[in-house]
């Protein structure tokens, strides 16, 4: 048999087997195939023009994709940054059409079509399959103008309106909108039905834009949030003190993530209960004051985990409470940690070092981070880094090839070591593989305690458990798929 003699359903159902690339291409074969290629859903699931999808051919092509979806849900993104009359003509008459389908949305677009975007995002019908809605207008830089918000058009109840036009606005129609990411965009101090769902709201700004105030605008707006991330220059906190009640709904937070210039890292922290929000990211930390206010209802036992960042730009710091549950992270920029700085993390220096009962390191980080950890007082400064009370250690060994990781060779000083843990961690394959002789190697540059070894992921030759148990009192093998 042929393969133009098969049924058009088992062919169907072959090219749903196929990736978005290869079933472009089918679709090209020949008409008979175009429909059925067409017809495969991760086709026209997924829709985003970016800056070179911007032209008659290309844009022509997606609202092919977009109407062999028929009126099935879609996720919807634009990402051009330039200028071209096609904008208006064709993709923000895309946007249009994919607002009524869409479960996510993501715009973003130069600041000349702010306009022509926001009138597109209210279609008569609303957006009822919604979940997840971005939206961030960008323009060319100007670094000697400083923004005071608001910065564009506010957001429009009817935006996101859910149900027919003639619905009673006090009776909000069901959404389920979750997660809302808003740049460079003024939101409204009033309620918005839709938004009354959102448990997560992205409110981020320019790096020189100025607000005069806490945005207390953003609870009005969204007065489920539960996960806040808010960045942007500087806030003046002109109408501070707060009251309780404003107070209380940053103490409700289950998260929140600063990212602000450093006078107003500080400002936050003396203004707002910062110290009682559950979970903290913080972006911009300077200063032995910040760091005070924002570990202190933190205390023994802590854990510490150090972790690269996924741009490799940045690494985070995190440290959890046991007793009070409460987790700050701090992000820290490479380029601060040079010799003699004085602009690197207080938690790395040794007045730390008595609270942690874990520490928990990752191999691709261990080599950097090794210099800036903290030396014994009684010791030369060249001395081993050294945590004289940590039990526990937990080392991430990270590879994303199939062969056998060397673990760190700079060594650190745990007297008080008790239990070594090494964590495989692979995209690809969800485990690791390590040599035994390299394991009890490693242990060794810690402590000569006798101690006991978790592996979970990291992978040993079963016949070099004996090389293992010659070293550690215990070996325990907690690989997730066991």
């Amino acid at each position: 048999m042929s393969i133009a003699q098969l049924p058009a359903e088992i062919l169907a159902e072959t090219f749903t087997y196929l990736r978005w690339g290869d079933t472009s291409r089918s679709a090209r074969v020949c008409k008979a195939w175009q429909p059925l290629a067409f017809a495969n859903p991760f086709y026209s699931r997924d829709i985003v023009i970016n800056t070179g999808d911007v032209n008659a051919e290309a844009l022509a092509f997606h609202w092919t994709r977009f109407r062999f979806g028929g009126s099935k849900p879609i996720h919807f993104g634009i990402q051009y940054l330039g200028h071209s009359r096609l904008v208006e003509k064709e993709l923000i008459r895309m946007l249009r059409a994919a607002v009524p389908r869409a479960k996510e949305i993501y715009v973003t677009i130069h600041s000349f079509y702010r306009m022509d975007v926001e009138r597109a995002l209210c279609p008569s019908g609303g957006a009822p399959h919604l979940e997840n809605f971005l939206i961030n207008y960008k323009t060319e830089d100007e670094p000697h103008l400083d923004y005071y918000m608001p910065l564009g058009k506010n957001l429009e109840d009817k935006m996101f309106r859910c149900g027919p036009d003639d619905e009673p606005p006090s009776v909000p129609s069901p959404c389920p909108l979750k997660c809302a990411m808003i740049y460079n965009t003024m939101m409204p101090s009033k309620s918005i039905a839709s938004f009354e769902s959102v448990t997560e709201l992205w409110f981020n700004n320019v790096w020189n834009t100025h607000m005069d105030d806490f945005p207390w605008f953003l609870f009005d707006c969204c007065p489920n949030v539960r996960h806040l991330r808010i960045a942007g220059g500087a806030i003046f906190f002109r109408n501070a003190p707060y009251s309780e009640k404003q107070l209380d709904r940053v103490r409700a937070l289950d998260m929140l993530d600063i990212h602000f210039q450093s006078d107003t890292m500080r400002g936050l922290f003396t203004h707002l209960p910062l110290n009682e929000v559950k979970e903290l990211h913080l972006v911009g930390v300077d200063g032995e004051i910040t760091y005070e206010h924002a570990l202190s209802r933190m205390s023994y036992p802590l854990v510490i985990e150090i972790a690269s960042g996924e741009d490799r730009v940045e690494f985070n710091i995190t440290v959890r409470c046991k007793q009070s549950g409460l987790v700050r992270h701090f992000v820290e920029p490479y380029s601060n940690y040079f010799p003699n700085s004085g602009n690197t993390n207080e938690l790395l220096l040794d007045c730390f070092m008595d609270q942690i009962s874990e520490l928990r390191l990752q191999t691709s980080i261990w080599s950097f981070v090794n210099p800036w950890l903290p030396r014994d007082e009684h010791m030369p400064p060249e001395s081993v880094p050294y945590y004289p009370t940590v039990p526990r250690l937990v080392v991430s060994v990270e590879s994303e090839a199939p062969h056998v990781v060397s673990l760190p060779t700079e060594p650190l000083s745990l007297p008080k070591l008790e239990w070594l843990v090494l964590k495989g961690t692979s995209v690809e394959y969800g485990f690791v593989y390590v040599d035994a002789r390299d394991v009890v190697a490693f242990a060794n540059r810690l402590t000569t305690n006798p101690l006991i070894l978790e592996l979970c992921g990291a992978i040993v030759p079963q016949s070099s458990y004996d090389i293992l148990r010659s070293r550690f009192q215990e070996v325990h093998m907690n690989h997730p798929w066991m």
